[in-house]
C-alpha cells in the first residue's frame, strides 16, 4: 500500500513538473513574439488544476491572448481571443489579493481599448455599423474587468446596434444605459423607436409614458407618443393625450408646441396658431414653436397670394386690397422667424425666408441685409 502511495505521489509531481515548464514556456515564447506557440502551451497548461490556481498562470494567459487580439491576422483567426483574455485578467484580478500586479494588468487592459477603439472608429467611418457596434461593446467589457461602467461606450454599442438591425443587442445596451443615467432621454428614444418598428405600438407608448415621468417638458419624447397615433392618422386621440397633460401640467410649453403640430397635421392652422403662441407665451424664445408660427403666416401669405392672383384683371380695386392684405402677413412671419435667426444666426434657410418676408413685406432696405 506505501508503494502504491508513493508512486501515486511521485506520477503527481511528474505532472505538476510538466505542467510548470509549459507556463515558463509560454511565457517565454510570448515575450520573444512567439504568440501562437505560446497559446499551445498556457492552453496546455490549463490541464494542471495547480497552475490554475497561480495568479501568474492566468496574468500570463490574458497576456498571451491579448496579443492574439492585437495582431489582426491571429484575432481573424481565434475570434474568441478577446473574451478568454478579459476572463483570464477578470480571474486574476480575482486572485491578485495583494493588488500586485493591479498597474501591469490595467495597462494591458487599456492597450486593449486603445486597439478596440481605433478599429471601432474605423468600422463605424466605413459605415461597417454591426462591427462598430461589436467592438464599442468590447470597450465596455475591457472596462468593466477593472471594475468601471464605462456607459459611453454602451451607449455607442446600442446606437450602432440599432441603426444595423441588430435590435435585441441595443434594446439591452440602451437598457443599461437608462439604468445609469447615461443620455437616458436617447435610450428611450432609441427603444421606442425598436419597438415602433417591430409593431409593438401599444408597448411603445407605454414605455414612451413611462419616459415622460423622467422628461415631462421633453418635447422629444412628447412627440414620439403622439407620432404613433399621428402615424395611426388618429389625431383625436393625440390631443386628446395632449390636452389631458396641458391640464396637469399647464406651464409645460413643449405640449401647447406638440399639440399645434397635431392640428396642423389635421389641417386646422387657426388651432395650430393658438397652441403655438401659447407656447410663446410660456418660453418666448421657443424656436420650434417661433418657426412653426412663421411658416403659418408664411403659408398663409402664399395662399392669400393665389387668391389675389386669380382676381379678374378688370378688378384693380379688389386686387389692390388683396394685396395689401399681404404685406402685413409677410411680416407677421418675419417676427417670429427673427426670433430663430437670433438664436441661428448662420442658417441659411433663416436668412432666405427673412429676405423674401421683408421684400414681399414692403421693407426692401431691411430686407437688403440678409445676404
Amino acid at each position: 500500500m506505501k508503494k502504491l502511495l508513493m508512486m501515486t505521489t511521485l506520477m503527481l509531481a511528474g505532472w505538476v513538473a510538466q505542467a510548470q515548464p509549459k507556463v515558463t514556456s509560454a511565457y517565454n515564447a510570448n515575450k520573444e513574439g512567439k504568440i501562437e506557440e505560446a497559446k499551445g502551451f498556457i492552453d496546455e497548461a490549463l490541464n494542471d488544476p495547480k497552475a490554475a490556481e497561480k495568479e501568474k498562470y492566468w496574468r500570463y494567459r490574458g497576456n498571451i491572448y491579448a496579443n492574439i487580439v492585437k495582431d489582426s491576422v491571429l484575432n481573424a483567426k481565434y475570434p474568441d481571443a478577446l473574451s478568454i483574455s478579459l476572463a483570464a485578467f477578470a480571474k486574476q484580478r480575482e486572485i491578485d489579493k495583494r493588488k500586485d500586479y493591479i498597474q501591469e494588468v490595467a495597462v494591458e487592459l487599456d492597450n486593449l481599448k486603445a486597439v478596440s477603439g481605433i478599429r471601432a472608429e474605423k468600422r463605424y467611418k466605413a459605415n461597417q455599423l454591426a462591427e462598430a457596434g461589436d467592438l464599442f461593446l468590447n470597450i465596455a467589457e475591457i472596462s468593466g474587468v477593472m471594475g468601471i461602467l464605462d456607459t459611453a461606450f454602451f451607449y455607442n454599442a446600442a446606437f450602432c446596434h440599432h441603426k444595423s438591425g441588430l435590435t435585441e443587442k441595443a434594446i439591452k445596451e440602451y437598457t443599461i444605459c437608462i439604468n445609469n443615467k447615461y443620455n437616458t432621454r436617447e435610450s428611450y428614444l432609441g427603444i421606442s423607436d425598436i419597438l415602433i418598428s417591430q409593431g409593438k405600438k401599444a408597448e411603445a407608448v407605454q414605455f414612451l409614458s413611462a419616459a415622460r415621468k423622467d422628461y415631462p417638458k421633453d418635447a422629444e419624447l412628447l412627440r414620439a407618443e403622439v407620432n404613433i397615433y399621428i402615424d395611426d392618422k388618429d389625431y383625436k386621440k393625440a390631443q386628446d393625450v395632449l390636452k389631458a397633460l396641458s391640464e396637469t401640467d399647464p406651464n409645460n410649453e413643449s405640449v401647447w408646441f406638440v399639440l399645434g403640430v397635431t392640428f396642423e397635421k389635421e389641417n386646422n392652422p387657426a388651432e395650430a396658431e393658438k397652441s403655438y403662441l401659447k407656447a410663446l407665451e410660456l418660453k418666448a424664445d421657443y424656436f420650434d414653436a417661433a418657426y412653426n408660427t412663421g411658416a403659418l403666416y408664411y403659408n398663409k401669405a402664399i395662399e392669400k397670394g393665389k387668391e389675389c392672383d386669380a382676381i379678374p384683371m378688370n378688378q384693380s380695386d379688389k386686387f389692390n386690397a388683396c394685396k395689401a392684405e399681404l404685406k402685413p402677413m409677410f411680416l407677421k412671419a418675419a417676427e417670429y422667424f427673427e426670433i430663430c435667426y437670433k438664436q441661428e444666426p448662420n442658417d441659411a434657410q433663416l436668412k432666405q425666408a427673412l429676405k423674401e418676408c421683408y421684400l414681399k413685406g414692403g421693407q426692401k432696405e431691411k430686407s437688403n441685409q440678409y445676404k
